[in-house]
């Protein structure tokens, strides 16, 4: 069991990967208000999947309930998780919701979170941004059947 007051290496290093790849967003919320801090080479590729609603894209917006959608904002891929849309020093592309998941805004000591136990959430982002799950090999045969 996870010490109530310590934090899990494993959730922190898969966080932190998981931004390396791509998860990560060029929205800055260090000021009062949302801005580009990617130099002005627009968007990350995990900030083109931030929808409002259906057919809605959200770029930059403090309006809450802002949700990673990989398929035009019919599904929130996330497991029903929100992302941070406050100007509060949070990244914005991650998820604000409980701890409950490795991509989450808030620290989340005495809490254990694992890419394989978020309901899909971070494999679906990956997998959009461009991080294919890799199949299943299939097995060898074996001699003689």
């Amino acid at each position: 069991m996870q010490p109530i007051n310590d934090y899990n290496i494993y959730s922190v290093v898969e966080h932190e990967t998981d931004e390396i790849l791509g998860t990560a967003s060029c929205i800055s919320t260090q000021g009062a208000g949302l801005t580009d801090y990617c130099g002005g080479s627009g968007p990350s590729a995990v900030d083109l999947f931030r929808y409002q609603a259906p057919g809605t894209l959200v770029l930059e917006s403090t309006t809450p309930g802002a949700y990673f959608s990989y398929n035009g904002g019919a599904t929130n891929g996330a497991d029903g998780a929100i992302y941070n849309t406050l100007a509060n020093s949070n990244d914005y592309a991650d998820f604000t919701q409980n701890c409950q998941f490795v991509q989450d805004a808030d620290g989340c000591l005495g809490s254990t979170q694992y890419i394989t136990t978020d309901g899909g959430a971070e494999v679906n982002i990956l997998d959009a941004v461009g991080y294919n799950q890799n199949e299943e090999p299939s097995p060898t045969p074996e001699p003689g059947r």
